[in-house]
């Protein structure tokens, strides 16, 4: 299960998954790793549109702009044990997008970045979603620390940037185990 989080007049959704649990009690939406620990809060509740639950490939724009999926991948080391589980889980979760109905992801655009504490890399920039390219042994190879929140600021921070995007959904898909963050 998933937690989707519909932001108003910004950056579009926040999705939390598997292992991660909520609490929302209309003024703080508090987000917890599999252990119950505070991952961190949003307590701006006049900018949150709603709170959902259900699968991340649900979540399609409703109305006329066109949709743009940034999917952050954890690439760090904690995630070797999880390889094929991460590997499927994506080309799944692209493959769920590419099942909707045309008029659904005629637009949409698809950027993915994985990171570690050796890089935050764009590997795919807004391709069509015909383009995104499935995720492999080849091409996903887990190693270093976990810098999740550097990670996660810098793809906002890029998101931002570029303010004709104003359906944006941003996946993360992560064990949550942030070790390495220095912003």
């Amino acid at each position: 299960m998933s937690v989707i989080v519909r932001f108003k007049n910004s950056a579009g959704f926040q999705s939390f998954s598997e292992g991660r649990s909520w609490a929302w009690d209309k003024s703080v939406l508090t987000i917890y790793d599999r252990r119950g620990k505070k991952l961190g809060y949003f307590d701006e509740p006049e900018n949150i549109a709603s709170v959902s639950t259900g699968t991340d490939s649900s979540v399609i724009a409703t109305d006329t702009k066109p949709l743009f999926i940034n999917f952050i991948l954890d690439e760090t080391g904690s995630m070797f044990s999880v390889l094929d589980a991460t590997i499927n889980g994506f080309n799944e979760y692209i493959q769920g997008l590419k099942c909707r109905p045309s008029k659904e992801v005629e637009g949409l655009r698809f950027t993915l970045t994985q990171f570690n504490s050796n890089k935050v890399q764009v590997v795919q920039n807004s391709v069509r979603l015909s383009n995104v390219t499935k995720l492999t042994r080849q091409n996903y190879r887990p190693n270093y620390a976990t810098p999740l929140y550097d990670a996660i600021g810098q793809t906002i921070q890029a998101m931002e940037r570029d303010s004709g995007r104003s359906n944006v959904l941003c996946v993360i898909q992560t064990d949550g185990e942030e070790n390495s963050s220095r912003e």
